[in-house]
């Protein structure tokens, strides 16, 4: 009985191999283009990545879990994880500056509510040619390696014997070439895999733009919520120095930006908060969708 059951799940295993090989190359779903396609909507054109979506094909996949990839005209790549629980988990860009820099890029999706036996899959790619395989090292003893797909994308899931672990402790990967040799590391911390709520660790000063997908120069509003104590009044600041108050209604804020204003945020403003005394209790940076793109695609 124990031999039929080894069998069984050598089967398993190699059944599942087998169609992760046969995935690779395949087109990608009209979901995946369509995240894919949106990460240059309302993007001014000096801005916009360009991916090939048309083109765009699964380089990685391992139980149930698939990375597709779509190169960008100027050099570098999008590529966006699906994963078997939750379906398609957004792209993520990098420029070719990015991604030479970068010797193993890591992406974590997660899913709220966060548990100590919530699945983790990680993703992303290896730069070196060399790479042959990416090691997962785990904080309770032991490991796993996968080997890597396409163009040195890998994706992996983190066995259920492991999770809590991991959630408590973080990951370790390692990328290998053929013989074995590390060729480079990348450390998951903690929180980026169990990221704390927003009541475990609040912002002072949340800040959300409103935009409209046609132009993401331009900021329609500037709204979002307080975590201090002792704020009398909150200003804005533009980027030519001129200083506006936003109105409060209790620990919320809501600024509708003047029609002239507009596109002034391409530059950063500040909002700050101030006590009755005149003391600056907590500032933050705000600025236009396309000014965030902007500074990622120049690697500032």
């Amino acid at each position: 009985m124990r031999l039929a059951v080894v069998l069984a799940s050598l089967a398993a295993a190699g059944s599942a191999a087998a169609a992760g090989l046969e995935l690779l190359g395949s087109p990608a779903p009209p979901a995946v283009r369509r995240d894919l396609h949106d990460v240059d909507r309302g993007m001014p054109r000096d801005l916009r990545l360009n991916p090939d979506v048309a083109h765009a094909r699964a380089v990685a996949a391992s139980n149930g879990s698939v990375v597709y990839f779509a190169p960008l005209k100027g050099g570098g790549y999008c590529a966006e994880l699906i994963t078997q629980a939750a379906g398609p988990r957004c792209a993520v860009c990098s420029t070719a500056q990015q991604a030479q820099r970068t010797p193993i890029s890591v992406t974590v999706p997660f899913s709220d509510p966060i548990r100590p036996d919530s699945p983790v899959t990680v993703s992303g790619r290896v730069t070196s040619a060399s790479a042959h395989s990416v090691e997962l090292v785990y904080p309770d003893g032991g490991s796993d390696s996968v080997k890597l797909g396409e163009r040195g994308f890998y994706v992996a899931n983190v066995p259920p014997e492991h999770l809590a672990a991991v959630h408590e402790h973080g990951l370790l990967l390692v990328a290998r070439d053929g013989d074995g040799k590390p060729l480079a590391q990348a450390v998951i911390p903690t929180d980026a895999i169990t990221p704390p709520s927003k009541v475990e660790r609040p912002d002072p000063i949340e800040i959300d733009t409103v935009s409209t997908e046609r132009d993401f120069t331009r900021v329609l509003r500037v709204r979002g919520e307080l975590h201090l104590a002792g704020i009398d009044h909150l200003t804005l600041r533009y980027p030519d120095g001129t200083t506006v108050p936003v109105p409060l209604r209790g620990q919320r804020f809501d600024y509708a930006v003047p029609t002239g204003r507009r596109h002034d945020l391409m530059t950063p403003g500040t909002v700050t908060a101030w006590s009755a005394d005149g003391r600056a209790l907590a500032s933050r940076p705000v600025a236009a969708v396309a000014y965030w793109r902007g500074r990622e695609g120049g690697g500032g």
